[in-house]
């Protein structure tokens, strides 16, 4: 199977999910993706992702070895689209020590700019809250972080950031009573 050719063949949820079962079933194949997301034009890397997301999604074990190069893809992300994407699979793999530092600036930087959407505020979020986990000192700066930027968000991206800071509060081992809660 020439599997730039299937990516391309048709853009669908059909196609994606059936060219990520191939994917999770056969390492070349998968192998094969990572190698058009690392190194393909524009639109086979976009359609590349998005195979790789719905692959991270059943199987993260196979991203997992690779996390480094996708938070450094993050890191020069080309867009919103592949911002949110790489955010979707980075928050559900284990965050190396070393990249903390950077993920951490990135996330903040996202939820403190008012332009960007919703979708990556939300992923940025949830990767603050698991580098929190990490660095349970950071907790108060993000919950502060959060709180301070989400005072015109909308009601689902309220809704996920007091859920997430209700976490932080108690991995820090305050009560919930305590919370401001983005009102």
């Amino acid at each position: 199977m020439n599997l730039h050719n299937q990516i391309h063949s048709e853009l669908s949820k059909k196609n994606t999910e059936y060219i990520a079962e191939l994917a999770l079933q056969n390492k070349d194949i998968f192998n094969n993706l990572w190698e058009l997301f690392i190194d393909a034009d524009y639109e086979t890397r976009r359609r590349s992702l998005w195979i790789l997301e719905k692959c991270c999604k059943k199987k993260n074990s196979l991203l997992q070895p690779k996390v480094t190069i996708i938070i450094t893809k993050l890191l020069n992300a080309e867009d919103d689209w592949h911002q949110r994407i790489l955010l979707s699979i980075i928050k559900q793999l284990q965050l190396p020590y070393a990249m903390l530092g950077k993920l951490y600036d990135l996330c903040i930087q996202m939820i403190k700019n008012e332009k960007t959407a919703t979708g990556i505020k939300s992923n940025a979020i949830e990767i603050l809250a698991k580098i929190a986990s990490k660095e349970p000192d950071l907790i108060p700066e993000i919950i502060l972080y959060i709180e301070d930027n989400i005072a015109f968000a909308s009601s689902g991206m309220k809704h996920r950031a007091t859920k997430v800071i209700k976490q932080l509060y108690n991995k820090k081992g305050h009560q919930n009573d305590d919370l401001y809660l983005c009102k």
